[in-house]
């Protein structure tokens, strides 16, 4: 497997929720294409927006999108939450940045965007689970009104049309030529394989999203971001309310780095399969055993890419937005499976991980992206860690045991299975939160 592509595909820096961090890329993609300035050619300079010419901004989204964007804090809005302010915000942003276009947010910008969010329209949920993004964009140029259109489908950065005018000015229509085209291993001793045989530069490409995963981390505990999970368990600790062990130091760094970035920060996380919540879960475990462990960059980075493989590989088995937390049955297995990697585990030690972290926190829903899911992700990095120490005592969960399989990979695709039979719950979700609006 070629592992800079892997990357270059699945493990990127995101600032803000990728859900509205994509909401706004697609409207900064439906603004610049009026003038003629597409992301695949040389970009152009194009008119500062006229949020007097905006006529109107029409958004379906999946329904894995929305609930995902309902109530998260955009970054450098001072908590402003949902669809209708990254929607917004994506016309005055530099489309060069992608998805990390947040980072760029000012008060004059704020302010413009603050007036547009009425011409904003909702106008459809989308029933299915894939990440599916529509925008029509209408605006007012020379007296002229043009429609601009754009689609994105299946993951987060992928355009899968653009129409001004009704003219297509870009559309692709094989979407797994372009972002399946390298496929992880498929088994887990493959993937420790792939992971062990990592050249110099991308070990160092793996171990800088440790870092700067580490690095949200502790602006989530110095900061007041979210609800303060980190910092709530933290000061327990502090307090002898909470032992200071491992376990504990994995909750409260993971809770913190997630505490920041669904409280709005306006520093990008590293991501994984689409999502930053679970780039956290992944990467903030693995740095902070590796440091306690007095762990080498190398293994660390090793166990990275392991955790990074895994994860991709439970998200095709799932789908990218589900109705199951996918930092638990997604990037928590691949985060057991890389900490009892660096722990110095055997290949079947790493499978038991996996299977007794299915046999723990499998059914763990989720209800839309927000500032509890530190909570959720705070447990599913505590059980994974826990869930490897089991597995190094040679623990096991037997194979006749609910859904867990006669392999580790058969365990990941029961799990699929169950996600695919959730998807309904999708539905009720997202009618409990619209009954708050």
């Amino acid at each position: 497997m070629d592992a800079e592509r892997f990357l270059d595909e699945n493990v990127k820096p995101a600032a803000g929720c990728t859900e509205p961090v994509a909401i706004g890329y697609a409207t900064s993609l439906a603004y610049n294409s009026i003038f003629g300035n597409l992301p695949h050619e040389t970009c152009k300079e194009i008119p500062k927006p006229d949020p007097s010419s905006l006529d109107e901004i029409r958004l379906k989204v999946g329904k894995g999108v929305y609930k995902n964007a309902f109530s998260m804090a955009v970054p450098g809005t001072n908590g402003k939450k949902g669809m209708e302010i990254a929607a917004a915000l994506g016309i005055f942003l530099d489309l060069k940045k992608g998805l990390e276009l947040f980072e760029d947010v000012d008060k004059e910008i704020l302010s413009n965007s603050t007036e547009i969010t009425k011409k904003i329209k909702i106008v459809d949920v989308k029933d299915k689970s894939e990440f599916d993004i529509s925008v029509d964009l209408i605006y007012e140029v020379n007296g002229d009104k043009r429609t601009s259109s754009v689609r994105l489908e299946k993951f987060h950065d992928h355009i899968s049309s653009i129409i001004v005018d009704g003219e297509v000015l870009y559309r692709d229509d094989d979407i797994q030529k372009e972002h399946n085209s390298i496929k992880v291993p498929n088994t887990i001793e493959e993937m420790i394989n792939v992971a062990k045989n990592i050249d110099d530069n991308v070990a160092t490409r793996l171990y800088s999203g440790i870092d700067m995963n580490i690095a949200r981390a502790e602006d989530g505990l110095w900061n007041k971001y979210g609800i303060g999970v980190g910092r709530k368990l933290n000061e327990m600790v502090k307090n002898g309310e909470l032992s200071d062990d491992l376990i504990n130091k994995v909750k409260i760094k993971t809770a913190g780095a997630s505490d920041a970035r669904m409280g709005g920060i306006e520093k990008p996380v590293m991501s994984t399969s689409g999502s930053g919540n679970q780039g956290i879960t992944v990467l903030v475990p693995i740095g902070v055993v590796g440091k306690e462990m007095n762990l080498s960059k190398r293994k660390m980075a090793e166990g990275a890419m392991l955790a990074h493989q895994i994860t991709k590989f439970s998200t095709e088995k799932s789908s990218y937005l589900s109705a199951l937390c996918g930092c638990s049955v997604k990037a928590g297995m691949g985060t057991t499976a890389a900490l009892t990697y660096i722990m110095g585990g055997t290949v079947e030690q790493i499978e038991n991980s996996i299977k007794l972290l299915a046999g723990n926190l499998t059914g763990m829903i989720c209800d839309g992206a927000k500032e509890g899911c530190a909570l959720k992700i705070s447990t599913a990095a505590g059980e994974a860690l826990e869930c490897s120490l089991l597995a190094l005592k040679s623990l096991e969960v037997p194979n006749d045991n609910g859904i867990i399989g006669n392999t580790a990979e058969e365990t990941l695709e029961n799990i699929g299975k169950i996600s695919d039979e959730m998807a309904s719950i999708d539905l009720k979700i997202i009618d409990i939160l619209e009954r708050k609006v």
